[in-house]
């Protein structure tokens, strides 16, 4: 248990590793590049393409914030199911 809970902890410092931030950064100038190289008769239209790839990408960057250190941040992980089953352990 104390090897699992050493992992647990490693894991949980460890962070996204730079290649994966050059990969996501790389995908979304190259997505709004070729969005942005679309000839559109009306500007709304290209806008709302670049602004619509420009929001999947913050998403995509929130969420590998987010999870970049699960033990960490506001949508951590909370012990509450531990606890539970702890309980229950003791309970049995």
């Amino acid at each position: 248990m104390l090897d699992a809970m050493r992992l647990r902890v490693f894991l949980g410092q460890a962070s996204t590793s730079p290649i994966m931030w050059s990969i996501l950064t790389s995908g979304l100038m190259i997505t709004l590049g070729l969005a942005a190289m679309f000839p559109m008769r009306r500007t709304g239209r290209q806008i709302a393409l670049m602004s619509l790839a420009a929001m999947m990408f913050a998403m995509m960057i929130f969420l590998v914030v987010a999870m970049d250190r699960p033990m960490h941040r506001c949508v951590s992980v909370q012990p509450d199911a531990f606890r539970m089953k702890k309980q229950n352990i003791l309970v049995m």
